[in-house]
């Protein structure tokens, strides 16, 4: 058996078809799984970010528009509006609050 310059060629081509079907980026996390890890870096008593609900005038549930952020200052729990929807700036913003 012996190579030649074109079974190299088709090699390759298969080789190069290969690497091309690996992503080069990961696919974005949706809302709620940028949540769970924002908040898994808060330990028990550091704080928590999410949405608020509340009921409209029909009764039903809502969600709030931007996120919150609440911890405890003095032994009363702190609600703060961040007035954003991504879960980093809330992080950065609960923890300047703190302190």
């Amino acid at each position: 058996m012996y190579l030649t310059q074109n079974t190299i060629v088709i090699f390759l081509a298969a080789l190069t078809i290969d690497i091309c079907i690996v992503p080069a980026t990961l696919p974005a996390m949706d809302d709620a799984a940028a949540l769970a890890v924002v908040n898994g870096r808060l330990k028990k008593g550091e704080g928590w970010i999410g949405y608020r609900y509340s009921k409209n005038a029909h009764g039903e549930r809502v969600q709030s528009k931007s996120l919150y952020f609440s911890f405890y200052q003095n032994g009363k729990q702190k609600f703060i509006l961040t007035r954003t929807n991504d879960p980093e700036q809330a992080y950065r913003d609960l923890l300047e609050a703190r302190g």
